[in-house]
């Protein structure tokens, strides 16, 4: 088929339906005043305004003919929206003290404070919450627990100050009795070994008028290693010591987590065990005891470090 009909281009539907109602050759012919190019464009604007009625004809029909299926998505969407719309004015109007008396652009400036605030703000000097009108102070709370506690907090502090103070003082001091013990023992000791293997030399005539000085050079040895008053001085030291170990024991009850603090420096993280008692300490301590654990007293074979999740 030819794609032009008496000399005319390919038609449209209307175009078509123009040409069905017109005489023939009406789309050659000047029908009507003015050129045919006139005749043309008014054509071309007629079936412009049918494709858009059209067009709006359809939506109308669709919009008659019933609710959108997604109407009900909407609905639902709106009203889990508004609880949370609730909440959050709620939530700001919990925050912004006093919020009656500000104007406008101030609730608004706050507003944007929390919103920041919630995003995980790097911490600074700034103090955020006297902004939102909250006060911050610790004057009344403090005034509140002493007179609930019966004691000043400040005495209470500076008391703490001083038993921490004697604590390490009495623990400074039971590592040094201890260190004087055990020298003096081990003195002891090598004079015993070399008393057992010259008594296994043989004996001679010379030997009898040795025995009066030797005695006397033992004694004064033995008198100036007498660990009898160093023995009583660790007893006592070791007592006070212990008093005050078990009173500073109850602020470590509600310590943050993480590896247990030393029992004997109570500041450094427990690192190591002894052997074969199994009592903990930190790595300056146990360094500090090498023969006899701190608690028990038991002879230290070993040490063992500690790993902590």
């Amino acid at each position: 088929m030819s794609n032009s009909t008496h000399g005319s281009p390919l038609l449209g539907p209307l175009e078509y339906a123009v040409g069905m109602l017109a005489p023939a050759e009406f789309l050659d012919l000047n029908a009507g005043s003015g050129t045919s190019n006139e005749s043309a464009s008014r054509l071309s604007t007629n079936v412009g305004a049918a494709r858009s009625l059209q067009q709006r004809f359809m939506n109308e029909v669709q919009g008659a003919s019933g609710s959108d299926e997604r109407d009900w998505l909407r609905v639902w969407r709106k009203k889990i929206r508004e609880p949370i719309t609730r909440f959050n004015d709620a939530f700001f109007d919990f925050l912004i003290k006093d919020r009656e008396g500000k104007d406008q652009e101030s609730i608004t400036k706050m507003k944007q404070l929390i919103t920041r605030m919630s995003n995980n703000m790097p911490s600074s000097g700034r103090s955020y919450f006297p902004e939102l009108g909250w006060d911050i102070s610790m004057n009344t709370v403090k005034q509140e627990l002493e007179e609930d506690l019966d004691i000043h907090l400040e005495e209470f502090k500076e008391s703490q100050k001083k038993l921490l103070r004697v604590y390490s003082e009495t623990l400074k001091d039971l590592f040094a009795v201890d260190a004087r013990l055990q020298e003096k023992i081990a003195k002891m000791n090598q004079v015993v070994d070399k008393v057992q293997a010259f008594m296994q030399l043989e004996a001679n005539s010379e030997l009898n008028a040795m025995a009066e000085p030797t005695a006397n050079y033992l004694a004064a040895i033995l008198k100036n290693n007498d660990i009898s008053s160093d023995f009583v001085h660790f007893m006592i030291t070791y007592k006070h010591w212990t008093a005050l170990y078990d009173t500073i024991q109850l602020s470590q009850v509600a310590a943050p987590n993480g590896p247990p603090t030393c029992c004997i420096c109570t500041i450094a993280d427990i690192t190591h065990a002894m052997i074969p008692c199994g009592h903990t300490f930190c790595s300056g301590c146990i360094n500090k005891q090498m023969s006899l654990c701190y608690l028990c007293r038991t002879s230290v074979r070993d040490r063992l470090k500690l790993h902590f999740p």
